[in-house]
């Protein structure tokens, strides 16, 4: 059975969940908001790849409603409530839920909200969000045993022709550095947590989701962005993940970036 497939060690099922709701502190948060160069150089690839995202959407359909699972300091439903979306944000962190709680009431003009939940024990509202999205990897924070109840309910919270956008580690390249927020504990079990790309489509396709896009993000090792910080603007950053996509035919990018459709009842 595919639940079987999934599951794996209590030690590495369980650590990242209850390292995020119970041990990230405020520093943590901070320090991903200010994130080192490599980090930044990922956050900026995302951008450039969400607004494409956001375009196709726009495309499709009038309703302008977001939802971002793993909110953390509220950068996505800012970034989107900007764009004239109605914007919400879940986080399984009251620490994160407070940041951004504050980062909302400084940006009254947008209409944004924020709420204390983990997806995985269900919808609070259905057939509601044109997109939804999971960034910077917190997909792979999910335990592998959850995913089925994760992805059900962001199924059930998304409207039919809604758009899942969600980006994911890629634990067989050489350079997948994570982010430098984590311990290298963290790191040891994000390794252990990724699912395989056919585990994933299975995964994705029983919850009622369809793989329309698939983005390589090929990033150089993360010490290169440290090291020529002062040389690379949003610009150069984006040449450089588009040349290595080229030249890696095979591909080994450090994430992927994917978005799904809901599959029409």
């Amino acid at each position: 059975m595919l639940i079987e497939e999934l599951i794996i060690s209590e030690s590495g099922v369980e650590f990242l969940g209850k390292k995020r709701k119970d041990q990230y502190n405020l520093v943590d948060y901070m320090c991903y908001e200010a994130s080192p160069p490599a980090d930044e150089a990922k956050k900026i690839m995302e951008t450039s790849h969400m607004l494409n995202v956001v375009l196709e959407l726009e495309s499709r359909t009038s309703t302008r409603t977001a939802l971002d699972i793993g909110c953390a300091t509220g950068r996505w439903p800012t970034w989107i409530a900007h764009r004239g979306y109605q914007a919400q944000g879940y986080d399984i962190s009251e620490i994160a839920i407070d940041i951004c709680k504050k980062q909302a009431s400084k940006n009254l003009e947008l209409d944004m909200s924020f709420t204390l939940h983990d997806i995985s024990d269900g919808s609070l509202i259905n057939d509601h969000f044109a997109l939804v999205t999971c960034m910077m990897g917190t997909f792979n924070h999910v335990p592998r045993n959850r995913l089925p109840s994760f992805l059900e309910g962001i199924v059930n919270t998304m409207k039919n022709d809604g758009l899942f956008a969600f980006t994911s580690w890629n634990v067989l390249s050489p350079f997948c550095d994570f982010l430098q927020l984590d311990s290298q504990t963290a790191k040891d079990t994000l390794r252990k947590n990724v699912v395989e790309d056919t585990v994933l489509n299975k995964l994705l396709q029983s919850s009622g989701l369809r793989i329309i896009k698939e983005i390589p993000m090929c990033f150089l090792p993360n010490q290169c962005y440290d090291v020529w910080e002062n040389s690379l603007d949003d610009e150069s950053i984006q040449r450089i993940d588009k040349f290595l996509r080229k030249l890696l035919s095979e591909g080994r990018p450090q994430m992927h970036f994917i978005v799904a459709e809901k599959i029409k009842k």
